[in-house]
This record gives C-alpha cells, sequence and structure tokens, in this order.
C-alpha cells in the first residue's frame, strides 16, 4: 500500500467504491503490528535481554513478513470481491445460466472471504507476538504502545470477523457453510482470548507500575 491516508480515506467513504471493512481491518491490523515491532526494538537493548537477542530477532522477522501481508490485504481484499460482484450481473434467463450464475456467485463468496479469514489468521500470528512481549514485562511508556496494539488487534479481530460470517452465510451448501462459520468463529475465540490476556496483565502493570 503506497497511497495517501487521504486517498485511503476517501475510498473508505466512497459508496461507488468496493474498499470496506476488510482493507479497514488489514490497515488496522498493520499499525498493531508496528506498535508490536516498536516494543520489541526497545526490548532487544536492554542489557537484562543481551540472552535473547537472536530470538527477539528472529521474532522480529516474523512480525515484519505479518505486517507486510497485512499491507498487502488492504488493496487484496477489495479485488478479492470482483468475482462476486461480477457473478451477480451475470444473466439469469435461462434454467441453465441461473446453475452457471449460482455457481459462480459461490466460488465469488469464497474468494471474497478468503482475505478477511487471513486477516483473522494473521492477528492470531501476532497475539503470539503480544503474549511473548507481556512475558518479557518491559518497563516505563513503552509498555503503553503495547497497550495500544492489543486495542487495535482485538477491534481488527471483530471487524474482519464480520466480514468473513456475513460472507460465509451467503454459501448455500450447508456442510461448507458449517465449516467455514466454526473455523472463523475459533480464530476469533483463540485470537480475542489471548489478546484479553494479555491485556489484563498489561493494564495491572499501567495501573500498578509493576509487573505481577
Amino acid at each position: 500500500m503506497n497511497i495517501q491516508t487521504n486517498d485511503f480515506l476517501n475510498a473508505l467513504g466512497d459508496s461507488k467504491n468496493v474498499a470496506g471493512g476488510g482493507s479497514a481491518a488489514a490497515l488496522v491490523g498493520a499499525v498493531a503490528a508496528s506498535l508490536v515491532r516498536k516494543v520489541y526494538d526497545n526490548e532487544k537493548n536492554k542489557n537484562r535481554h543481551t540472552d535473547k537477542i537472536d530470538e527477539i530477532n528472529k521474532r522480529i522477522h516474523s512480525l515484519e513478513e505479518i505486517q507486510e501481508r497485512f499491507q498487502y490485504l488492504i488493496d487484496a481484499d477489495p479485488k478479492a470481491l470482483e468475482p462476486l460482484i461480477q457473478a451477480y450481473k451475470m444473466p439469469q434467463d435461462t434454467t441453465e445460466a441461473k446453475e452457471a450464475r449460482h455457481a459462480k456467485i459461490q466460488a465469488g463468496i469464497e474468494t471474497a472471504a478468503r482475505p478477511q479469514v487471513e486477516i483473522l489468521e494473521l492477528l492470531t500470528d501476532l497475539a503470539i507476538h503480544q503474549e511473548y512481549l507481556v512475558k518479557m514485562q518491559p518497563k516505563g511508556e513503552i509498555v503503553t504502545n503495547l497497550a495500544e496494539s492489543l486495542l487495535f488487534a482485538d477491534s481488527a479481530f471483530k471487524v474482519a470477523h464480520i466480514g468473513a460470517r456475513t460472507n460465509y452465510e451467503a454459501l448455500s451448501e450447508e456442510e461448507k457453510r458449517e465449516d467455514r462459520l466454526e473455523h472463523t468463529e475459533t480464530l476469533l475465540t483463540i485470537g480475542r482470548d489471548r489478546i484479553a490476556s494479555a491485556y489484563e496483565s498489561v493494564s495491572k502493570f499501567l495501573e500498578d507500575k509493576e509487573w505481577s
């Protein structure tokens, strides 16, 4: 994503533009990942973590890949809607045409949901990094950035989940629909549980100025 912030916001607010919640969730996920990266960068320079430098650098590399993927999905999400949009425009004046249209719509639903599911998967991976940083017990104002990253990630989780769920609920094949919905619910539950636990610890530190 190389567009200016104003351009992105204008596109998001334009009813004629297909960019929506998925793109916004990917952007917020990238912001959360950037804040986690900042905390890692701060901690790796601390003398008390000299024995963890290799591990921290490895995790920073993993985090950078997550952030890059979020950035890719900002643009990929609206593009994934195009096959579905075109499918709805297909003719349905004959039985064969209706069947062809239905098949294309069902395939388009899967394509449209995929970026939102990937956002959920990336956020779940990000939550592992956030948990690790809580265990490192950073000190000072940098902990505020960790708290902010958790709040951003939680919001992105909810937004991406709504998008994926809305798409999958339109699948006509019950078994496939239930399978896809169960997967998104599992990602949401696991990820948000991790975030809630980490945020509880971070909030307590910010209140007491020490880790419990």
